[in-house]
């Protein structure tokens, strides 16, 4: 059941229409912004929605080729929202303020997750969407979309991922798609904060008007993921290195250390074990653990080397951990396996 509205005239039909759930306390409308509203989109329209347990404020403007959009939600207890999406289209979110999950298609449960002073491109279909607000947050989200049809007209070399992405979808269509999350720059913010106070412009001269500092946006966003995509294949192969390092070291007997590692690589020990983890689901003691009895399992089975001898060379405390940490990998002894393959040799 919607929440009651005021019956105030509403100036301008917006893109995106808002639901609140019901609540016993009407919803009031308005169409004036409040002095404490954090930006002002100066030449958008408004609508101000306000209640004792939470306050929205919606700032857009809609012209024939480009959409902006500019919200502010301060709830003071948990809300849900729902967001009625008039258009399937590529959507350019800037999140500025808390952290915003949209649920995509009920159906399917997709999650876009919007992270604070982050951004990201998705491609949103049309229809009914939730986002959930934690209370006593603020939550300000900007995006804008630009009309596909200019989208693909554009000339400059760093647009033409655009041209690619929307072919994808004019011929393999998606539901959902988006981009890596990637954090904001000083100077996106900057382009940001331009936009939000530029002059205001009358509606004629708005009609084929597109801000230069959206298409600045964009050429920012895609820089800034191609940078951040390198960056990832560098520590990648980083991290390909030192597991290699790891193997050849088991290998030869050497020993070492994960700090050891981390220093030889110009790495701090914390981010090393955090991107190892986050890019291979386990810390680096785990499969330099793991590398190690792999490589014992190997030794015993293959080459007929006790297991004794196999503690001494792959460097373990004693022979009890040696066995304790098998055991627990492969759910057999060291000394029965090799009984197992090498019985002529007791």
């Amino acid at each position: 059941m919607k929440a009651s509205l005021s019956k105030t005239h509403q100036p301008f039909k917006p893109r995106v229409r808002i639901e609140f759930p019901y609540i016993s306390d009407p919803v009031q409308l308005s169409y004036s912004l409040p002095k404490n509203t954090t930006y002002r989109l100066r030449y958008g329209h408004c609508r101000h929605w306000q209640h004792p347990k939470f306050t929205v404020i919606e700032q857009y403007c809609q012209t024939k080729d480009t959409y902006i959009y500019l919200s502010e939600i301060v709830p003071s207890m948990e809300l849900t929202v729902n967001f009625i999406y008039t258009h399937d289209d590529l959507y350019f979110f800037y999140q500025l303020k808390g952290n915003t999950r949209l649920w995509i298609d009920q159906k399917k449960a997709t999650i876009l997750r919007m992270k604070e002073q982050h951004y990201q491109i998705s491609h949103l279909p049309a229809g009914h969407h939730q986002a959930y607000y934690k209370k006593e947050k603020r939550y300000l989200t900007f995006y804008f979309i630009i009309d596909r049809s200019l989208l693909l007209h554009f000339q400059d070399n760093s647009l033409s991922f655009l041209k690619d992405l929307l072919f994808k979808l004019t011929y393999k269509p998606e539901k959902f798609g988006s981009t890596i999350s990637i954090p904001l720059s000083a100077k996106a913010k900057l382009y940001l904060y331009r936009l939000f106070h530029l002059p205001r412009q009358n509606e004629l001269s708005l009609e084929r008007y597109v801000p230069p500092i959206l298409l600045q946006l964009i050429t920012l966003a895609r820089q800034e993921y191609s940078e951040e995509y390198q960056s990832q294949n560098k520590l990648i192969l980083k991290l390909q290195q030192i597991r290699q390092q790891v193997q050849e070291n088991i290998k030869e007997s050497v020993a070492f250390t994960v700090e050891e590692l981390a220093h030889n690589h110009q790495l701090t020990t914390n981010y090393l074990n955090q991107v190892h983890r986050r890019h291979y689901h386990e810390s680096l003691q785990r499969y330099i653990t793991r590398t190690k009895l792999a490589e014992g399992y190997r030794q015993i089975v293959e080459e007929g080397i006790t297991p004794t001898a196999v503690a001494l060379d792959l460097l373990f405390y004693d022979g009890a951990a040696f066995t304790r940490a098998f055991k627990k990998e492969f759910g057999i002894l060291p000394s029965i396996l090799y009984l197992r393959y090498h019985k002529n040799k007791v």
